[in-house]
């Protein structure tokens, strides 16, 4: 949605946003929820994490 929004605005500062929106998630977000994840399920979470991306 967020790359929609920057084609359609035409301006690479939009693209930007984009960006430091995806590093921020990343860093801020998936990460520490992963280790978290991976504190209470241990193996599980690994097996899991093998079979599904990041991302959805």
């Amino acid at each position: 949605m967020l790359l929609g929004w920057a084609v359609f605005l035409a301006s690479p500062l939009t693209l930007i946003g984009a960006l430091v929106f995806v590093v921020y998630m990343n860093r801020f977000q998936i990460k520490p929820k992963e280790s978290a994840l991976l504190n209470v399920f241990g193996t599980a979470f690994l097996q899991y994490q093998a079979k599904v991306r990041r991302w959805l």
